[in-house]
């Protein structure tokens, strides 16, 4: 049986043994960039006690203390984006070609401390893709919780169509239950907005997501300079994740676990702007997918805070590990 161990840099990679390309693999070697990347992104107001009790549940309780998880707002993120093209920067893998991508994640920004630093980094709960290469690249490459679906993102920013997500998954955990296509997301434009107060909205919901709001003053205002200043001369932000693998023989512990930093970078911003409107979110219950209940939000009705889009590039870079599982 594992046991959590910290590992320095010098044993961050204690095998020499390569790993076995077989034909039909299909996960490629980051790093990665996104090519016109086309995002519509929604704030809503999650629940505290609930971001808290999955960052225990996600990285506390795995890495035993060594590294101490909090949300560091109740803000969170609901992005849609539409890439035309990504693929891998990573030698043979950048001449194989690359496709396209859907992609709708939830955001929840976290502050982690280490050796008495706080580091802010960025967590996805729930990500849906609509290709099975996105998806197994960034479970087996990354640990992102991607899960196929299909989707619904109008054209026009201006459209009344409403965004939603669909997928395989189970309206309630039954012996008799069979797995059907189900709604698991859905925004929708309530009524237009004037301008100027759907930019307050999204100005105030931007201020929350970089200064937090259950630090001191003090640490609130550093913070938030400190993180104002890193996305502005670096164009990157710290996304974290737990990659994990069940064990064969007993499938309730995990064979290996890692706690994984990865960094985001744009490399360019096309155009961006506040969406015009006033929306809510809805998280259809199922069992399959309780996003509402993870984040403390109404399945029925979650007014949008603020919302916008942007069109850029970005890069995924490689990750590094923070802290991984040993064996005893």
């Amino acid at each position: 049986m594992s046991t959590p161990t910290s590992f320095p840099p010098s044993q961050l990679h204690p095998s020499s043994s390569p790993f076995i390309e077989r034909g039909g693999e299909l996960v490629a070697r980051p790093p990665f960039l996104q090519e016109n990347t086309h995002l519509r992104c929604f704030f809503l107001e999650a629940k505290q006690e609930k971001l808290h009790a999955m960052c225990d549940q996600v990285f506390n309780t795995p890495n035993g203390g060594i590294f101490s998880f909090r949300p560091f707002s109740n803000i969170v993120l609901l992005t849609f984006a539409k890439i035309d093209l990504i693929y891998s920067l990573h030698g043979n893998d950048a001449a194989r070609g690359g496709m396209p991508e859907i992609d709708v994640a939830i955001w929840v920004p976290l502050l982690f401390e280490h050796e008495g630093t706080l580091h802010l980094a960025w967590y996805n709960p729930y990500i849906f893709v609509d290709n099975p290469f996105a998806m197994a690249t960034g479970r087996e490459g990354y640990g992102f919780p991607k899960t196929l679906a299909q989707f619904q993102i109008p054209g026009q920013k201006t459209s009344t169509d409403p965004y939603w997500v669909k997928t395989l998954a189970m309206e309630r955990f039954r012996s008799d239950s069979i797995s059907q296509e189900i709604r698991v997301v859905e925004v929708i434009r309530t009524r237009h907005a004037q301008p100027p107060l759907q930019q307050l909205a999204t100005i105030q919901s931007l201020i929350t997501m970089l200064t937090g709001e259950n630090e001191s003053l003090p640490t609130r205002v550093a913070l938030g300079w400190q993180n104002l200043q890193n996305m502005i001369a670096t164009r990157e932000i710290q996304m974290v994740y737990l990659r994990q693998l069940r064990d064969i023989q007993t499938p309730t512990v995990a064979a290996y676990q890692e706690i994984i930093k990865a960094p985001t970078r744009v490399a360019r911003v096309h155009r961006v702007g506040v969406l015009d409107g006033v929306f809510e979110v809805r998280f259809p219950p199922n069992a399959s997918f309780p996003i509402a209940e993870d984040l403390g939000l109404s399945p029925a009705q979650n007014p949008v805070k603020g919302a916008y889009w942007m069109d850029f590039d970005f890069y995924l870079d490689v990750g590094k590990t923070l802290w991984r599982t040993g064996t005893s």
